[in-house]
């Protein structure tokens, strides 16, 4: 009877352990599953945003490319009438710009703005130079708006470098 009692002792212990390892294995299993559940669902969240806001990277791209051709013109020579063309295709794309950050500026990292004042800065530079074709200002003006499309290049390239970064996670 004691050997009975013993041994039914021992296949309780063992069923016991057996047990309690299950359960620690399952909780152990379900903690890690929904982690990776939840970063896939956070990572898919992620890419979706990026897909929205792509349209605003192409239009600050192609802004910066109006205004990088505007200062690339103005190195090499530029007359007024082909000055007012380059001045009005590149205030053209400023202004898909805000229309399009308008749209997705909750989406957007806060210091993506900052594409845009910049280049909104060189905008009124490069008006102010048209205003002032003949005299010393007009240099002073091309001067400040080259370094604001220059500013603003580096804030398009911090902004995607960011939004590359969130994108790996």
């Amino acid at each position: 009877p004691q050997t009975e009692r013993s041994a039914s002792s021992q296949i309780t212990a063992v069923l016991t352990a057996i047990i309690v390892i299950l359960v620690v294995t399952l909780g152990v299993a379900g903690f890690f599953g929904y982690r990776f559940w939840k970063n896939q669902e956070k990572a898919k969240q992620e890419q979706a945003r990026i897909r929205q806001i792509e349209p605003y990277l192409s239009a600050a791209k192609e802004a910066l490319d109006a205004g990088n051709q505007l200062n690339a013109a103005i190195s090499v020579g530029i007359n007024k009438m082909r000055y007012g063309e380059l001045l009005i295709n590149f205030v053209g794309k400023l202004n898909s710009l805000v229309r399009e950050h308008e749209r997705v500026r909750d989406q957007l990292p806060i210091d993506a703005s900052l594409v845009g004042l910049k280049l909104a800065s060189a905008a009124q530079s490069y008006d102010s130079a048209k205003d002032n074709w003949d005299s010393d200002q007009m240099q002073t003006d091309w001067s400040e708006a080259s370094e604001a499309v220059s500013e603003a290049n580096d804030a398009f390239q911090g902004l995607t470098t960011k939004l590359q970064h969130s994108q790996e996670r």
